[in-house]
Formats: structure tokens, C-alpha cells, sequence
């Protein structure tokens, strides 16, 4: 899908993947990809790191809705 490593996009997508199976029960390994590769072109799966510019111009994820989120501090 284009991603050169893993993220925050990795849970998301691994839930959607999960979704289809448990509406596909006798799915294959290569229908679930086939089906992923097409919600990743009609752009419903974002594999990218979703990290913007927040409002104060330090980086931010973007969250479902497209508003950004600042980082915690750890």
C-alpha cells in the first residue's frame, strides 16, 4: 500500500481488516487484500502518518474528523 513504516494508520487499518473478516468468515487471505487495496485507492484507508502542522506550528496527528491533535509530553 505505499507505506514505508509503521504508524498510527497501522491499528486503524488492522481494525478494518478485522472488520472484514468477521463480515467474511470464509474470506481468503487474498480476497481481504484485494478489498483493502481498493478502500485504499477509493482513499477510505490513509497509510500515510497523518502528521500536520497544529495551529501553534508544531507538528500534530490529524485525527478521523481532520482536526489536528497536539502530541502528549511524556
Amino acid at each position: 500500500m505505499g507505506a514505508s513504516k509503521p504508524g498510527a494508520w497501522t491499528g486503524q487499518v488492522l481494525a478494518r481488516v478485522v472488520e472484514w473478516q468477521l463480515e467474511h468468515p470464509v474470506g481468503t487471505k487474498d480476497e481481504c487484500e484485494i478489498w483493502l487495496k481498493a478502500e485504499h485507492e477509493a482513499g477510505r484507508i490513509n497509510v500515510g502518518e497523518n502528521i500536520v502542522p497544529g495551529p501553534s506550528g508544531k507538528r500534530a496527528k490529524v485525527t478521523g474528523d481532520g482536526s489536528a491533535m497536539k502530541k502528549a509530553r511524556r
